[in-house]
């Protein structure tokens, strides 16, 4: 498993019902389960691309990503992934 920036990689789109069970998942449990599998020629997925989609909606700076390997089984925060890099708490 590689995390990888997100501008490098590229997803397709999703259907809207995908896309908003996937969101609603990792909203709630606050970590990513699997990994998106890339294709190492072009840095397009090819597995989990719902995720992928999701992922960069969501704003987060990497993603966790496999080269042309199958979907590996992890559990990625998604502080790991830049989730809330952006977020400046008022003091």
């Amino acid at each position: 498993m590689y995390l990888v920036n997100v501008d490098d990689i590229y997803c397709n789109d999703v259907d809207l019902d995908k896309f908003l069970d996937t969101c609603r998942d990792i909203l709630r449990v606050g970590y990513v389960k699997k990994t998106i599998v890339i294709d190492p020629k072009t840095n397009t997925a090819i597995e989990n691309v719902g995720l992928c989609s999701v992922l960069k909606e969501l704003g987060v700076r990497y993603l966790p990503v496999s080269y042309g390997s199958s979907v590996e089984e992890i559990s990625l925060p998604l502080e790991e992934l830049g989730f809330f890099d952006e977020i400046k708490p008022s003091t």
